[in-house]
């Protein structure tokens, strides 16, 4: 949750507390940065800071949210203004801040923080930023952005330390795995450029198999291109791997291997590392589009290639995300037992045709349970990916009478159909996404946030289903 750091026109003394004061931010500064924060919901940054709770003092209220966001424990040195219904404080760290020596896309030194308590739940990533070098879109509260300058000034300085290894206790196969990553990409490092830049090139390319866009592509595809009981199955197994991936990433909370040893990050990757979302998807993907491809193949060899070739890929997606710095080799294995046993479960229910399972997938009231049970698990831990999966289900549930419905009334389409409509779907739902995300980007309350995005999620869903059984509908009435 979050509050609106913004005055309004009647706090015109920045120094006399307001009647309804609600929050407190912290301000820490290293000689001309300071902490910032780049949020989980709205995807801006913003200082450390949240609501005071009952018993609070406003003091007691930033230094804790400033633990709890950062990681960094700090002394609330003295009072710098009241803005709008919150206290601005400037705060000094009890002991220095571990910095990555490692920049991300955004060109800002990484502060140390996945140990913190709301680390991939509300906050994305921290770093240390030159107020001056922040646009005012990527700042949360764009009216407060003139006056970060002025805070910092008011501000006293911390320490910091910037580290190549992180000195913390780690696991003994961790570490060790840590070793084996450096060897590995010391081993490429010694190879001809040419070579070099062969091995980069597959390595990203192969990557693309697991990335979120790519994984949404294909979904949407998917529902366009197939039938609707074939949509479903595909949209049931995706939405599981997705929510478990969600529940043990944020119920074991394990590292990641650039976490300890910076210098092997050569991608940018948030939250925690297991399991794996891209080798998770990717192989769901891949498992299920080779079982399927080895059936239209009559001889044994054909479908030994076709083993080869998916097997192929998981495994070359794996070493990409090892050779990248963003996962362990334990995270790639386990990843991979996962989407097996859920790949599994397609071929079981496919090859002994557990009709009944595949009917309670046209039943909207299966589609209802699986929201209440996600929505229950997302208004406990507060983890805003589940609360967009209810908020797809909750849109399938919605739309699948109709989409079933209306699928019983389309005619078999054609090849070249069946890729217009995928692309007519694809379409709707890159609208539906692109008007979701311009309107949240336009707000600064989290929970408003949250709820544009959760609703634009509905939609997504609702079209995903019924609206490309409507596609698919209207392209084979003009069949006949």
């Amino acid at each position: 949750m979050s509050f609106s750091t913004v005055a309004d026109e009647s706090a015109i003394d920045a120094s006399k507390q307001p009647d309804n004061l609600v929050g407190a931010v912290c301000v820490i500064r290293n000689g001309d940065n300071l902490i910032m924060l780049s949020e989980v919901i709205t995807n801006k940054l913003s200082l450390p800071g949240g609501y005071i709770d009952k018993g609070d003092t406003p003091q007691e209220a930033a230094a804790r949210e400033a633990l709890e966001e950062t990681g960094i424990a700090v002394e609330v040195e003295h009072l710098i203004q009241y803005r709008g219904r919150a206290a601005i404080f400037a705060c000094k760290a009890s002991s220095p801040i571990l910095v990555s020596s490692f920049k991300d896309s955004r060109g800002y030194p990484i502060v140390a923080s996945w140990f913190s308590k709301h680390f991939a739940t509300e906050v994305e990533r921290v770093y240390l930023i030159n107020p001056s070098a922040i646009e005012v879109d990527d700042y949360r509260y764009a009216e407060d952005a003139a006056l970060l300058s002025q805070w910092f000034a008011q501000t006293p300085d911390s320490e910091v330390k910037v580290y190549d290894r992180f000195d913390a206790e780690i696991s003994l196969l961790h570490d060790y795995e840590l070793g084996l990553i450096d060897k590995f990409q010391h081993y490429i490092s010694t190879w001809p450029s040419s070579l070099q830049w062969t091995f980069c090139v597959l390595m990203y390319g192969i990557s693309v198999l697991g990335e979120p866009w790519f994984v949404f592509i294909i979904a949407v595809v998917i529902a366009g291109y197939g039938r609707m009981p074939f949509f479903l199955e595909m949209a049931f197994l995706m939405l599981v791997a997705l929510f478990g991936a969600s529940l043990l990433k944020h119920g074991l909370m394990m590292p990641r291997p650039f976490f300890f040893f910076p210098a092997l990050q050569k991608v940018n990757a948030y939250g925690f590392g297991f399991p794996s979302g891209h080798i998770l998807m990717a192989s769901l993907l891949l498992g299920v589009w080779g079982y399927l491809l080895q059936l239209k193949f009559k001889t044994i060899w054909s479908k030994i290639m076709v083993a080869l070739l998916v097997l192929s890929l998981i495994v070359g997606q794996g070493v990409a995300r090892v050779w990248f710095g963003v996962h362990f080799i334990s995270d790639v294995i386990l990843s991979l037992m996962l989407s097996t046993v859920i790949v599994a479960m397609f071929i079981v229910w496919r090859t002994y045709e557990f009709t009944a399972f595949q009917q309670q997938l046209t039943n909207r009231w299966f589609w209802l349970g699986l929201s209440v049970m996600v929505g229950t698990v997302a208004g406990i831990s507060l983890v805003p990916v589940q609360a967009y999966l209810f908020a797809i289900l909750l849109g399938i549930f919605l739309a699948i009478d109709y989409a079933v419905q209306i699928n019983q009334l389309t005619l078999e389409l054609s090849v070249s159909r069946k890729l217009i409509a995928s692309a007519c779907v694809l379409v709707g739902a890159f609208g539906i996404y692109g008007v979701t995300t311009s309107i949240a980007a336009m707000q600064t309350v989290s929970l408003i946030v949250l709820g544009i995005k959760g609703f634009g999620y509905l939609l997504l869903g609702a079209w995903l289903a019924s609206g490309s059984a409507w596609v698919r509908y209207q392209l084979g009435r003009w069949c006949v």
